[in-house]
């Protein structure tokens, strides 16, 4: 329909929001592997990324259900770290 005007606008994103935050959330996770204790709490996360927790936690179910992060119990936070490939 508009396909004959040029109005001047960036494309779009292929990859949806959520797609977006998910693999920011991996990139966050990759670069806390280099450093001790190897991993990230949900509020790191948030704060990192400046979205909240609960988007966060969202997010890290989902890779929790796919097999791709695990967590433990550092003191009364939980730290989540990308999961060893077999």
């Amino acid at each position: 329909m508009f396909s004959n005007y040029n109005v001047g606008y960036n494309k779009v994103k292929d990859m949806s929001i959520r797609d977006e935050i998910l693999e920011k959330i991996l990139d966050q996770l990759k670069k806390a592997r280099s450093k001790p204790p190897c991993g990230l709490t949900i509020t790191e996360l948030a704060k990192n990324l400046g979205v909240s927790r609960t988007v966060v936690r969202m997010h890290l179910l989902v890779l929790e259900t796919k097999d791709v992060v695990e967590s433990i119990r550092v003191q009364k936070a939980s730290v989540y770290y990308i999961k060893k490939e077999k």
